[in-house]
């Protein structure tokens, strides 16, 4: 019985996805300029705010959010990125603003 019980806990936790927030957007793409997305149609703006600051916590919490607005865009639709703050290059950003598109 108890194996069994221990089945179906490994059963349940193998269906289990980790967060967007960790694993970010497969197939996303971000640029680093308005001008390569001057052709593409913009979907909407994306702010997340990272839930720490500062220090190596508060690099993946940037992380975390930076990659979670990824995943938000793609669940809208969007494939390509532009990040108006916080982002990759902006090690000390206090929000993460982005605006989506598709290209």
């Amino acid at each position: 019985m108890r194996r069994a019980g221990l089945f179906l806990v490994a059963l349940g936790l193998a269906g289990c996805e980790p967060s967007p927030g960790l694993v970010g957007a497969p197939g996303m793409r971000i640029v680093s300029t308005e001008a390569e997305v001057a052709a593409c149609t913009p979907t909407k703006i994306y702010t997340t705010t990272p839930g720490a600051f500062g220090g190596v916590v508060g690099q993946q919490a940037l992380e975390f959010a930076r990659n979670q607005t990824l995943a938000n865009a793609q669940e809208d639709g969007s494939n390509t990125m532009f990040f108006l703050e916080g982002g990759p290059d902006d090690a000390e950003a206090l929000i993460v603003r982005a605006r989506g598109y598709v290209c």
